[in-house]
């Protein structure tokens, strides 16, 4: 504070080590020493800027901070483990990032040691785990791990949890990488693992294709009954109304025959009674093979055009 006005607030969203601050220390050289139950803050108090935090990681015997003083050089940190001091301007910092390794590996209902290259047969919405750890001497809580799963060095994805799920992982080949670092430190080295999901029978290229195949054939079988039914009954329909042609044809010369016979039997008995015999004779012959004729044509359902041009023509000269 400046003049009864707050000037500058520092918390933990402002990267504080902690909220609870339990000391206060100014070397007189423009450094604010803060002891907090998490560690040492340093702000500057000319620039108001927080400078870094000194943590167990650093060297620090405890992160409960009871007091802290400075003799010259040499910054004196009092701690719920003992005392500590060091060097103010040369503060040793852990950089040596955390050694990573694997637990288990989890596929369906079984698990399987820990291994550089893992080959299964695919299973059915069977979720693919892997547990693995790091070895941090101290602060293992902020220890932090990235994975990516494309094999490549750029999607890497951030996560606290040890154990990485992969549901219904589909058949494939895949190289998983997994990295971990500390507070301060690098990442380490990425630990890999060569993933093999073998494929089932019917998830192949060529039971695919039989099953696509199959698929084809069932709606041509399909279209092609479908077709045949239409045309059957197309055929039923055409010989129905072919039948009623002919019937109604049959049912006509039926109805015609009397009417025709008993004109042609008046006209031979007037030739009899006329005393034309030789013409009663030849009218009496054509007209029983007219009659024939229109007999046998009416039995069939079909008959050739020439035998239906000649009956006709018959039957024309006949009238005459």
């Amino acid at each position: 504070m400046r003049r009864n006005k707050v000037v500058k607030q520092f918390t933990s969203g402002e990267n504080l080590a902690s909220d609870i601050c339990q000391q206060l220390y100014y070397d007189g050289r423009g450094r604010l020493y803060v002891a907090t139950n998490r560690g040492v803050s340093v702000i500057d108090t000319k620039s108001l800027s927080l400078l870094r935090n000194i943590t167990s990681t650093d060297g620090l015997m405890s992160d409960d901070i009871r007091d802290i003083h400075a003799d010259g050089d040499t910054l004196l940190i009092a701690t719920s483990n003992g005392l500590c001091y060091f060097n103010a301007d040369n503060i040793p910092m852990d950089t040596i990032p955390p050694t990573i390794y694997m637990n288990a590996i989890r596929y369906g209902d079984s698990a399987y040691l820990p291994m550089r290259s893992f080959t299964h047969i695919y299973e059915s919405k069977g979720a693919f785990e892997v547990e693995f750890g790091a070895i941090a001497y101290d602060l293992p809580d902020l220890v932090e791990y990235q994975y990516n799963l494309s094999g490549d060095t750029v999607s890497w994805v951030t996560t606290k949890s040890n154990i990485i799920p992969f549901p219904d992982l589909q058949p494939g080949h895949y190289e998983l990488l997994i990295r971990a670092r500390k507070y301060r430190s690098d990442w380490g080295p990425a630990v890999t693992l060569d993933m093999n999901i073998l494929p089932r029978w019917y998830q192949e290229w060529w039971a695919r294709g039989i099953l696509v195949l199959l698929g084809v054939l069932g709606i041509l079988f399909i279209l092609r009954f479908i077709v045949r039914r239409i045309k059957a009954a197309e055929k039923r329909k055409t010989e129905y109304n072919r039948r009623i042609a002919e019937l109604e044809a049959k049912a006509l010369t039926n109805q015609m025959n009397p009417h025709f016979i008993f004109n042609s039997l008046n006209s031979v008995q007037h030739l009899i009674l006329e005393r034309e015999e030789k013409q009663a004779l030849n009218f009496l012959s054509d007209f029983a093979t007219l009659m024939r004729q229109m007999l046998n044509n009416s039995r069939k359902s079909f008959i050739p055009l020439e035998e239906e041009i000649a009956f006709l023509t018959r039957y024309r000269n006949w009238k005459r």
